[in-house]
């Protein structure tokens, strides 16, 4: 029989069991089966074989022995296709046929291994839990399952290699079916079996220890995006065991880390249609990219792992040429990849480590030959890497800042090689304006400074193709710098340019005008003051230093940015750093002054060119020399360009003045010394200062009283916000003048006014305590009870000098509202007492503040001493109670020591006992006047008169205080008086 008729006998056979009856059933399930009978029993009658089954089978038999017999139909085709027919080349199946076979193919696998892995896997030890579906299977009949799944599954790997691993694919069309359309079904039972552990394998159950190496060899042989699909969907299938999945993955990365694996991870993700390419990359699919490469196997290390995939992934970055043809749209999941292992700590940095060295090395290792790769293709790598992640300032800080100065060398290289490739040259500046723009200022100032002070180590060669290394610096002799022009070298400078004032004649590195360009590129002002100010105190420094190109250098650069930043110093936000320069440069300035009136004008450091006034006499008789200049003018140079530079910044700044940069005082004072040459210079700077702190509303009295109360109040609130100390001043005055503010102002107003006794200038806190007792006076006793609870609250807890600051100050705006209040503080009195007097007891309270309550009831006493009729009592009980316990026989100390230094402490300190003795006073006082003028009389009963006068006596003479011993007496002596008065009142 010929291999035609062979093949259309097995291809009939094939169709019985996909051919379906006409007969229906009843329900869905009874018809099934039957169908399924009717075709088994007609392909075994067709192939003269028994009948393996009944009608009392049930279905999933039925479907796995259709399984079976599908399978043995496909591998019986397989065979006959394989045979080399070399009398014709006619295909010897149609496209029907294909059909057939691909609909057996995919019952197999169906019916036949999906039925029986999930059995298989359930009967294993330790994963019956996890794997499987939720029916159980009897472990009687695991045994069985496996061995017809050990029989599906060789059957299927015998299609792909007929004769062992060492075999060819056969060229059929079967073949192509298997692979292209039922990888990851023939790849998920031959994982789970062949990679099945010893410590999960039973009697019944063993590993297929000769499906690996075929495997293995179908893996290697398909391209590296089908190999990584398929096993991606064994990964993902569910349910799967935990060590198919680990045993999926360790074959996964062995496909990543083929020769073009990273690009086939990039097809399986992504797809290789070039309109799907086109499409903006989804997240999930990038970070599904970035988790696959940077898994790190647990049979490698962390650092062979990285060391072998990381130079593959930057190869797929810096593939530039035509035959290359690396899709766009896969760089940007490499450059996501590789920025997670940047930013991810995982492995103790291994990604790290592995990463920075490959990208650093070209642009500092001279030989090219132990880099990986060179520096154009960094170049390209890092351009890459930037415009295809999100633009992280950490991630950019760790890839460009090691190599921020040897970028810069080579920008400069570039810059002045007019044959230079522009390209290169665009990438150079982008890189580096995109780290300059996005890190941290500090790094950023630092590493900019490092190139200022490193200097230029190593130098750049391009070769005849224009590939460009690094290489050994050359440069001209040092001594040759500092040669006379001679005629003919001065018309050769002339002719090339070298005579232009950019002209960076002496070599010095970085060129001035090229680095502020950078600068000004860049556009950072944070950056360029503090570029500014550290040339500005270099330049200072190094003139006291013997290194002439160091100093030209930073003259150069701060010439440079003057000229070329766009408004000279007017673009500095931060004044701060420049005045700070401007105050050393005249502190330096002083200093070099006072060697001058020693006797014996011995000169030493700085000083050796200090000129005296004998010098110029004899300078002018000797003559002028250019080659010497003497210190001090020098030092008039450096003070001139500081004062010129405080000019500046007081005319770009319009706020700044001393409140707001308290330098400015000090600089104001070291203007006094500066050189009698730059006495106009400093007279102007000296007036531009005093006119800023000077200046206040020009708004005449009679122009103020026509403002309506609105008006006035919103202009007070426009001069509170100047930084000019008298404007603000003025603000509050304004404040102050309004006669009826409206109801609705008042809260606002009163808060100002508690603002401003805080402030430190006493200018503004006495205007503040002066307006809070006017509002009292215009609003009566809401405002004072909100005073006096300001005051008094809180008496609890830890006290800071602020808020000790706060309430005395509150304190002395109630000392001239007692006073205010004259004959009517009767009315107020109640709010008044009962606070000062829990104030004066309380343990918690700082002494400062015990003090000022006793000054206001000593206030109380002298503005009208009737009011406290009611507490006198109390009064006379608590101030000798409060004599008694702060009593103190030590001896007054220093000043450090004191209250005024000390005003959150709760020593003993005098002043409340002075305070306390000078209320008493007032009391007998007014008491005894009262009593003469035959007013109403508080009368001390005989007990209190004999404890106050023993508390007086002991006070007198035993305090370490000698004021509190001499008013104790005087108290005493009061009290003696009283005590007569009394008696003579009583007589009569």
């Amino acid at each position: 029989m010929s291999t035609q008729s062979v093949i259309q006998s097995v291809l009939h056979a094939g169709s019985l069991l996909l051919d379906s009856s006409s007969s229906n059933q009843s329900t869905v399930k009874h018809s099934l089966n039957d169908t399924l009978l009717q075709r088994l029993w007609r392909y075994c009658d067709h192939e003269q074989i028994p009948r393996k089954l009944d009608d009392k089978s049930n279905l999933d038999e039925i479907k796995l022995v259709t399984a079976e017999e599908s399978l043995s139909v496909v591998v019986r085709a397989q065979t006959l296709l394989g045979i080399d027919e070399a009398e014709d080349n006619v295909p010897v199946i149609g496209t029907r046929d294909i059909a057939q076979l691909r609909a057996l193919l995919a019952i197999v696998f169906k019916w036949g291994v999906d039925h029986l892995l999930p059995r298989v896997v359930v009967a294993l030890p330790k994963v019956t839990s996890k794997a499987g579906p939720s029916r159980i299977t009897a472990l009687d009949t695991a045994g069985q399952d496996f061995k017809r799944l050990a029989a599906l599954l060789a059957d299927t790997l015998a299609l792909l290699f007929p004769n062992g691993p060492n075999s060819q694919l056969p060229q059929t069309l079967i073949t192509t079916t298997l692979i292209n359309r039922h990888l990851t079904d023939v790849l998920k039972p031959s994982i789970a079996l062949g990679w099945l552990p010893k410590s999960l394998a039973t009697d019944a159950i063993q590993p297929m220890d000769d499906v690996r190496p075929l495997i293995l060899r179908l893996l290697s042989i398909l391209p590296p995006s089908q190999a990584i699909l398929s096993l991606g969907g064994v990964i993902s299938s569910l349910p799967s065991p935990p060590y198919v999945r680990r045993f999926a993955g360790s074959l996964l990365t062995r496909q990543i880390l083929r020769p073009h694996g990273i690009r086939g991870l990039c097809e399986a993700v992504f797809g290789d249609n070039e309109e799907a390419m086109g499409e903006e990359n989804d997240l999930d699919r990038l970070e599904h990219t970035a988790k696959v490469l940077t898994a790190v196997p647990k049979e490698m290390d962390a650092k062979v792992y990285y060391s072998a995939i990381v130079p593959k992934i930057l190869e797929l970055l810096s593939s530039s040429s035509p035959e290359d043809k690396v899709p766009t749209p896969y760089k940007r999941p490499a450059a996501f990849a590789i920025s997670r292992m940047l930013t991810t700590d995982a492995h103790d940095g291994a990604a790290k480590a592995i990463i920075i060295p490959l990208l650093k090395d070209p642009f500092h290792v001279i030989s090219s030959r132990t880099t990986s790769f060179a520096a154009p293709d960094c170049l390209l790598i890092l351009t890459m890497l930037i415009t295809n992640t999100d633009p992280s300032p950490t991630l950019i800080s760790t890839l460009l800042s090691p190599s921020v100065p040897a970028l810069y060398s080579l920008q400069q290289y570039l810059e002045q090689k007019k044959a230079s490739d522009p390209s290169v040259l665009e990438r150079v500046r982008g890189l580096l304006q995109t780290w300059a723009r996005v890190v941290e200022t500090s790094e950023c100032v630092g590493i900019l400074w490092s190139i200022v002070v490193g200097g230029e180590q190593d130098g750049w060669h391009t070769d005849l193709e224009g590939n460009i290394t690094r290489t050994t610096k050359s440069s001209v002799p040092e001594a040759e710098r500092f040669a006379l022009f001679t005629p003919q070298s001065r018309r050769e400078a002339e002719d090339a340019g070298e005579f232009d004032p950019d002209a960076n004649i002496m070599e010095v590195y970085p060129d001035p005008a090229q680095f502020v360009a950078f600068l000004k590129r860049v556009g950072r002002v944070d950056v360029v003051g503090e570029i500014f100010v550290r040339c500005l105190e270099a330049y200072r420094a190094t003139r006291k230093e013997d290194d002439p190109l160091k100093t030209l250098l930073y003259l150069q650069l701060v010439m440079q940015m003057q000229t070329q930043l766009e408004g000279g110093l007017l673009g500095l936000k931060d004044p701060g750093h420049v005045l700070g320069f401007v105050k050393h440069a005249l502190e330096d300035a002083n200093r070099a002054k006072e060697p001058i009136k020693r006797a014996d004008r011995s000169k030493t450091g700085l000083n050796v060119f200090k000129i005296t006034p004998d010098q110029v006499d004899s300078d002018d008789e000797e003559g002028d020399s250019d080659d010497d200049m003497p210190d001090s003018e020098r030092y008039d140079e450096m003070t001139e360009t500081a004062v010129n530079l405080l000019l500046a910044i007081l005319e770009a700044n319009p706020s700044l003045s001393a409140r707001s940069a308290p330098v400015l005082d000090e600089i104001f004072d070291l203007l006094d010394g500066a050189s009698s040459s730059l006495k106009s210079l400093v007279r102007e700077a000296r007036m531009v200062m005093v006119a800023r702190l000077a200046s206040t509303s020009s708004s005449s009295t009679s122009e103020a009283h026509k403002d309506d109360t609105v008006e006035t109040y919103q202009r007070a609130m426009k001069l509170l916000q100047d930084p000019i100390l008298p404007v603000r001043a003025h603000g509050l005055l304004l404040l102050r003048e309004l006669k009826a503010p409206n109801e609705a102002l008042v809260p606002a107003i009163l808060e100002i006014f508690m603002e401003a006794i805080q402030d430190d200038e006493s200018y503004i806190y006495l205007n503040g305590v002066q307006g809070l007792a006017g509002m009292v006076d215009k609003h009566g006793k809401e405002v004072l009870t909100r005073l006096v609870g300001e005051y008094a609250k809180g008496l609890d807890g830890v006290w800071d000098k602020a808020d000790v600051d706060k309430r005395v100050r509150i304190g002395e705006a109630l000392g001239i509202v007692i006073k205010r209040c004259g004959s009517a503080l009767g009315v107020y009195i109640d709010l008044f007492v009962p606070h000062l007097m829990r104030m004066v007891s309380s343990k918690q309270l700082p002494t400062t503040l015990k003090t000022s309550a006793v000054g206001l009831l000593g206030e109380c006493a002298g503005t009208y001493l009737l009011a406290l009729g009611s507490y006198w009592d109390d009064l006379i009980g608590g101030m000798l109670d409060l004599l008694q316990v702060e009593t103190s026989t030590a001896e007054e100390e220093d000043a450090a020591k004191g209250m005024d230094a000390n005003p959150t402490k709760k020593d003993k300190f005098p002043p409340l006992r002075r305070a306390a003795l000078h209320f008493m006073g007032l009391l007998v006082k007014e008491t005894t006047r009262a009593v003469y003028d035959g007013e109403n009389v508080f009368v001390m009963d005989a007990p209190s008169m004999r404890r106050a006068k023993l508390t007086l006596g002991y006070l007198a003479t035993t305090d370490g205080d000698g004021i509190v011993k001499v008013m104790a007496r005087e108290v005493n002596e009061a009290l003696a008086d009283l005590e007569t008065a009394l008696k003579e009142y009583i007589s009569q």
